[in-house]
C-alpha cells in the first residue's frame, strides 16, 4: 500500500507542477487540445480493439463498435500526425466553448423572463425574485459569446488557463488524499 500512496504523491505533484504550466502558458495549452484529443481517441481506440473479441462472445460487440474502433484509431492517429489537424481540432473546441456561452446567454435570458413573469403572477417576495441578477448573467454570457466569436484569443487564453487550475487542484487533491490514506 505504501508505493500506491507514493505514486499518488508523484503523480499529485506532476498535476500540479502541470497545471502550473498549463497557467504560464494558456495559449500554448489551447492550441494543444487537439493533440490531446487525438490522442485519448488512440487510447480508447487501442483499448476498445483488444477487448473485442472478448466483448463479441459475451453479445456486447457488433461490426459497428469493431467499425467505430477503428474510425476512431484513425481519426486520432489524423489528429496527432497532421498540425494543422491538431490546430483545426483545438480551434474548433474554441469556436464550440463559444458557441456554449452563447447559448447559454440566450438560455438564461429566456429563463430571467419567465422568472419575471412568475415573480409578477405569483406576486411573492421569494419565487422567482433573482430574475434580474439571472437577466445579467444571461446579457453578460451573450456578450461574451459574441466578443469570443470576433475576438477568440481571450477565450483561448481563459481556456487553457481554466485548465492549468483544474490540474493544480485535482493534483493537490490526489497529493493530499494519498498522503491521508
Amino acid at each position: 500500500m505504501e508505493g500506491y500512496k507514493i505514486l499518488n504523491m508523484v503523480l499529485g505533484a506532476l498535476m500540479v507542477i502541470s497545471g502550473l504550466y498549463c497557467c504560464m502558458n494558456p495559449g500554448l495549452t489551447t492550441l494543444s487540445l487537439g493533440w490531446v484529443v487525438g490522442f485519448v481517441m488512440i487510447v480508447n481506440s487501442i483499448a476498445r480493439l483488444s477487448t473485442y473479441g472478448s466483448r463479441r462472445k459475451l453479445g456486447f460487440a457488433d461490426g459497428w463498435s469493431l467499425a467505430a474502433s477503428i474510425i476512431s484509431l484513425c481519426f486520432g492517429i489524423l489528429l496527432c500526425a497532421s498540425n494543422a489537424m491538431g490546430v483545426a481540432a483545438s480551434l474548433m473546441i474554441v469556436y464550440l466553448t463559444a458557441a456554449w456561452v452563447f447559448i447559454g446567454g440566450i438560455l438564461n435570458i429566456s429563463r430571467a423572463i419567465s422568472l419575471q413573469r412568475m415573480h409578477g403572477a405569483l406576486n411573492t417576495n421569494v419565487i422567482g425574485a433573482n430574475w434580474g441578477w439571472v437577466l445579467a448573467m444571461g446579457i453578460l454570457m451573450l456578450v461574451v459569446g459574441i466578443w469570443s466569436f470576433i475576438d477568440p484569443q481571450g477565450l483561448i487564453v481563459a481556456i487553457g488557463f481554466l485548465i492549468g487550475v483544474e490540474l493544480i487542484c485535482m493534483g493537490a487533491n490526489l497529493f493530499v488524499a494519498s498522503s491521508v490514506l
